[in-house]
């Protein structure tokens, strides 16, 4: 039997859902409850400031002036984030907005959806069109990954020295090296710069190795149709990056045989980008969970089948012989015989024969 179970916190809180399969004389071993658990929030409110960080890593790459590129369909319709078809719409009617986010623009679902997760900060303007910067990105990252694995991650110590002023500081320290491994930083690896802006090829970084980090896995290699990647900050690592973003339907590219992966990627692209990328997670970990429910399923059918070959299979034991025989004549004719033994605790009953 198939149980979809939704759980729904109320009053502008995060809506997931997860698919679990049980069988009902298995309800009470295999009943599974995903809590979400609710993080720090608060998004950084600090805007983009360009900062010439020297030589860039591989999260890294060249900043261009923003040109607000991206995947810009005019559809509205974000789907159902990749849940199961009983999960509500997000976001929901009656979702908090920005007042400076047009219902018209197309990006104004993947952004008030972020809200209602409050992956992104409620109150004030969302900004839609400024960069978004690598201290809002660690703020996405930290958050979301909170809110699917139901706890945050820890806050560990790192070696960036320009983080420590940051409103982000602590979702830095969370997705740095010694924790999540969503960053290596900046220049030689002390360094962070939040500031700056992110670019197209970083995002495509960020979020492969968040992907890597929520499901224990690399996300899946594919081929992409972009010949624009070849010298991109990050080499093979960013290519690998846009093939498994392209693969799983996060990214469409700003053409179709082009990524621009120097672009900077503006907030509106962001929230699209991160929402895509949340429903790709949750629809993988859905489907490990029904393959997980189905192979222990088949497990015990396995093991039923062999417990019943076992019990056809098994003849009864003989009772043991009987101890301390004993036979006596008896009958006034001497014509009868009294037999004694001292029977096995484990047999049932004995016949004696005389001829």
């Amino acid at each position: 039997m198939i149980v979809f179970l939704v759980e729904e916190l109320l009053h502008g809180k995060f809506i997931t859902s997860r698919l679990v399969w049980f069988g009902a004389l298995r309800l009470a071993r295999l009943a599974v409850a995903f809590a979400v658990v609710a993080g720090s929030l608060g998004l950084a409110t600090a805007t983009a400031t360009a900062q010439d960080t020297g030589d860039k890593d591989k999260d890294m790459g060249d900043m261009s002036d923003n040109k607000d590129m991206g995947d810009m369909s005019d559809n509205k319709d974000m789907g159902d984030m990749g849940k199961s078809d009983s999960m509500d719409k997000c976001p929901s009617a009656d979702a908090p907005k920005y007042p400076d986010v047009d219902e018209g623009s197309w990006a104004y679902d993947y952004i008030h959806c972020l809200r209602e997760q409050q992956i992104s900060a409620g109150g004030g303007d969302y900004r839609p069109k400024d960069p978004m910067t690598r201290s809002e990105m660690a703020a996405f990252m930290a958050r979301g990954y909170a809110r699917i694995k139901g706890e945050p991650a820890p806050i560990e110590a790192h070696e960036f020295t320009d983080v420590a002023d940051d409103p982000n500081a602590d979702h830095i320290a969370r997705i740095s090296p010694n924790g999540l491994e969503i960053t290596v930083g900046t220049g030689d690896g002390t360094t962070y710069s939040p500031g700056s802006p992110v670019t197209r090829a970083q995002m495509a970084l960020f979020l492969t190795r968040f992907y890597k980090a929520v499901v224990g896995e690399e996300a899946p290699a594919a081929d992409h149709p972009f010949g624009d990647l070849d010298g991109a900050e990050g080499g093979e690592e960013t290519n690998d990056a846009v093939g498994a973003i392209y693969a799983l339907g996060v990214t469409e590219g700003t053409s179709k045989t082009t990524y621009a992966p120097s672009e900077d990627v503006t907030r509106e692209q962001m929230a699209a980008f991160f929402v895509r990328m949340h429903n790709a997670i949750l629809a993988k970990m859905a489907e490990d969970e029904k393959m997980a429910m189905e192979d222990m399923d088949s497990e015990e059918d396995m093991d039923e089948d062999m417990d019943s070959e076992d019990e056809e299979e098994e003849e009864p034991e003989p009772p043991a012989a009987p101890t301390g025989v004993a036979v006596e004549i008896s009958g006034t004719a001497g014509d009868s015989l009294e037999v004694s033994w001292d029977a096995s605790a484990a047999a049932g009953h004995y016949v004696v024969q005389w001829g």
